[in-house]
């Protein structure tokens, strides 16, 4: 199946995670309940159906899967003194970022982005915590996520426009190229009324781009 491919292509399971981590399963959900380590982004259960000489068998196994980007995480968890620290190095994380994409001229003006920062550094880590950015960006870190956030927050100014001209246009390459860098594929069936459908692949088409790295409409 495309699904279980595009999971084991992408992600760790659980186990290869705790492998390459060198830590136990035990402290994994530890450090999950102290809402530090984020959960799976993707659960599957495979069902299996057998018939054979010995007659039908019947088994299901449930794996879960993370953003391979988690590994470094689990890394920093563990060498922390207080892990409650945590949540201000993804928030340090998360802002350094903007700063550094402010540098290169990628900036907005929204206030989730000025003066509700905060209220938005809240929401953030509490997406990060339930997986969801280990699915919709490619490592699940804070740069991707700040990354992410900056550019379809910019990006969905140019959904509702008629014509652009130059400048928007450089403005508009320059903003789905970051978006493109760090937003994940997705899974066959969430493709369609994916972020990457969205913010990439349909104002590329609808404006007629080519990216500044070559890439054009879907």
């Amino acid at each position: 199946m495309e699904l279980v491919r595009y999971l084991f292509d992408n992600f760790y399971t659980k186990n290869q995670l705790l492998d390459k981590a060198n830590v136990d399963e035990g402290r994994l959900l530890e450090l999950q309940d102290l809402e530090v380590m984020p959960r799976a982004s993707y659960s599957l259960e495979i069902s299996i159906q057998c018939d054979s000489f010995f007659g039908a068998y019947e088994a299901s196994e449930n794996s879960e899967f993370y953003s391979r980007g988690y590994l470094s995480w689990v890394n920093i968890l563990l060498s922390l003194e207080k892990v409650e620290d945590a949540k201000q190095i993804f928030k340090d994380r998360y802002c350094q970022q903007l700063e550094s994409l402010r540098e290169d001229g990628i900036y907005s003006n929204n206030p989730k982005l000025n003066s509700e920062l905060e209220l938005t550094l809240d929401s953030e880590w509490k997406y990060f915590l339930d997986g969801t950015y280990g699915l919709c960006t490619k490592n699940g870190l804070p740069e991707q996520i700040a990354s992410k956030e900056i550019s379809i927050l910019i990006a969905s100014d140019f959904l509702d426009c008629g014509l652009i001209d130059g400048q928007g246009r450089k403005k508009l390459i320059k903003i789905i190229d970051l978006l493109d860098d760090v937003s994940s594929y997705f899974a066959p069936h969430e493709r369609a009324s994916s972020s990457r459908q969205k913010y990439i692949n349909e104002l590329r088409l609808r404006y007629d781009l080519i990216s500044l790295s070559g890439k054009g409409n879907p």
